[in-house]
């Protein structure tokens, strides 16, 4: 996994200005480390779409491993979020589940309908792994370039 206390003179490569603690510079490190050459825009709520224009094909619907994920915006988050899909499971009751890889995803401030939706800036412990997220609606995927 990229490390996610890269130190400050070595962030320009993957984000400007106050963006490095953002998801979306998460994202972007992550596939550069994966082998991914090219760039992208957007707020997390847009990577995925304007990843899959710039490449000329359709949004997915579904996870795979590799794929970027854009979670839509919410009442208290109008950027939305981006994460990596690192692993992709089907429960005994079919529900399909991805494990993503991200940054700051949100403090837990119970002051808000649920974690992701914090805006704030990520710290370094805010890396996260291992989360484990249901497929569901808001959710649009960037299959990894092949």
């Amino acid at each position: 996994m990229a490390d996610a206390n890269i130190p400050a003179k070595e962030r320009p490569a993957y984000g400007k200005d106050g963006e490095w603690y953002q998801c979306t510079a998460w994202a972007k490190a992550r596939w550069r480390e994966m082998g991914y050459k090219g760039d992208w825009n957007g707020h997390g709520k847009d990577v995925a779409g304007n990843i899959n224009r710039s490449l000329g094909r359709p949004n997915a619907t579904q996870p795979t491993p590799g794929a970027i994920v854009s979670f839509s915006a919410t009442k208290y988050n109008s950027y939305g979020h981006v994460a990596v899909v690192e692993e992709v499971r089907t429960l005994p009751d079919g529900r399909i589940q991805f494990r993503v890889s991200e940054m700051n995803m949100g403090d837990g401030n119970p002051n808000v309908s649920s974690p992701m939706d914090s805006a704030e800036a990520g710290l370094p412990q805010e890396f996260k792994d291992t989360r484990w997220v249901d497929l569901g609606p808001g959710q649009v995927f960037a299959p990894f370039p092949k």
